[in-house]
């Protein structure tokens, strides 16, 4: 409530500062309603300052900066024109294949399928059901039919239904579509991977769904289909594609259009786009720390008033930037390879030293003993090394036995106690339910 001579009225902060106020010896007296001619100067110059602070930036739209944005046009590598036979195969004859795309991160896998899944509608005269379901946020098969059936315009509840009634709705509702496209991304966190595949895959048999069905499977796990069983494999019409990861050249593409679109001209040039790609393509070849490391440089130069990009101006925030992507990775990782990388963390003194992977087990053994948790067998610990390679957080190298034969050593391409940090935050913030306050107490 704010009173002018007498007169009661409603008005926010904002109107008080905009409308013009007659100012008479009544009103010098501040109630702390900015009502006095002091109050009103301050708020006036609040304002001010924030509309100072407008459009002085380098960037022009920070959405091209996000990793999960989509761009009107994309970087055609190699391995999207072979996704793409797939998706015209797709449209040309009516048949259930299945594609698998698998490589590390940042390699365009996600961006290649989302892209050309909306070109596709584009072209396609045909009613195509088409879901997208990340297998991080919808792990359990339950979840993941869900998200399917809200996909193809059916609402299961999220408790009180079986997974085998969640099915038989979902199917229903694939009558209405004349074929169904299916994205699994990160399809390696999916817990009932072989229920789903078998569902999906045998469709006719189960359901009495004459429509074809297409997967596409998402992941960094090369090893995944090991999970499923032989009537589940044979079921698949599976088209594989592996992702390499980015050069030079190519990063340097990507981020011409991030920087177009992103940055104001001026502030940057070919220089320094080369300069964030080499830098880029010598550590991890991953677009994300390319994309990352000019949004770091942008924000630097806004913050310190530096008016171009420069070599120099990446060399300070490129660490920083690097950070950020290893703490995205470490907060996406499950709970049993974040283990055997906090067991590699509580081994290693520095990104340096190497660990032998049996002394790396024992360890890990140790750590699950304390905690009460169930051990991987080695054949399981082997993948799930494999798995933390592919994320680039350690690296597996080979060296000579003086007895005869190799032995396999692990590095980490993450500083120790940057693991142990997150692993602990993860802790305390409940994010691995499986341990105990006092099996934290153990651990830590």
């Amino acid at each position: 409530m704010i009173f002018f001579g007498g007169e009661r009225e409603r008005e926010s902060r904002q109107e008080v500062v905009l409308r013009k106020v007659s100012y008479s010896a009544k009103t010098q007296s501040c109630r702390k309603c900015f009502t006095c001619l002091k109050c009103e100067v301050k708020l006036r110059e609040e304002v001010t300052i924030i509309e100072r602070q407008r459009g002085k930036g380098i960037f022009t739209d920070k959405i091209f900066f996000r990793l999960n944005y989509i761009p009107e046009k994309v970087y055609e590598c190699e391995e999207m024109d072979k996704v793409a036979k797939f998706f015209a195969d797709f449209l040309d004859y009516n048949v259930s294949d299945d594609i698998f795309l698998v490589g590390p991160s940042g390699t365009g896998k996600t961006l290649s399928a989302l892209y050309l899944v909306k070109e596709l509608f584009d072209l396609s005269t045909q009613k195509i059901g088409k879901s997208y379901v990340n297998c991080r946020t919808n792990s359990t098969e339950y979840s993941a039919i869900q998200q399917i059936a809200f996909d193809l315009g059916v609402k299961l509840p999220a408790r009180g239904l079986g997974t085998s009634e969640g099915y038989k709705r979902t199917f229903e509702s694939i009558k209405d579509y004349d074929r169904i496209l299916i994205i699994l991304d990160e399809v390696e966190k999916l817990k009932d991977l072989t229920n789903i595949v078998y569902a999906f895959t045998r469709g006719n048999e189960v359901f009495g769904v004459d429509v074809p069905i297409s997967l596409i499977f998402i992941t960094n796990n090369i090893h995944i289909f090991q999970r499923l069983d032989v009537p589940t494999k044979s079921s698949l019409h599976l088209h594989s594609v592996v992702f390499d990861r980015y050069n030079a050249d190519e990063l340097y593409k990507i981020l011409v259009d991030r920087a177009r679109f992103g940055l104001k001209s001026g502030c940057y040039d070919e220089t320094s786009l080369r300069y964030i790609a080499a830098k880029t393509a010598k550590i991890t070849g991953d677009a994300r720390l390319a994309i990352l490391s000019l949004e770091m440089a942008g924000k630097y130069c806004e913050v310190n008033k530096v008016a171009t990009i420069s070599p120099e101006v990446i060399d300070k925030t490129f660490g920083e930037a690097m950070d950020a992507l290893e703490l995205n990775t470490l907060y996406k990782i499950n709970f049993q390879p974040l283990l055997i990388l906090y067991s590699l963390a509580t081994l290693a003194k520095n990104t340096e030293e190497a660990i032998y992977i049996k002394k790396l087990y024992e360890r890990y053994k140790n750590l699950c003993m304390s905690a009460g948790e169930d051990i991987l067998s080695y054949s399981q610990f082997h993948h799930h090394l494999s798995y933390l390679q592919s994320q680039d957080t350690i690296l597996l190298t080979r060296e000579k036995h003086f007895k005869g034969g190799y032995r396999v050593l692990a590095q980490l391409n993450i500083l120790p106690e940057g693991v142990r940090k997150i692993f602990n935050e993860r802790l305390n913030e409940g994010a691995l339910p499986a341990y105990s306050l006092s099996m934290q107490k153990k651990l830590t």
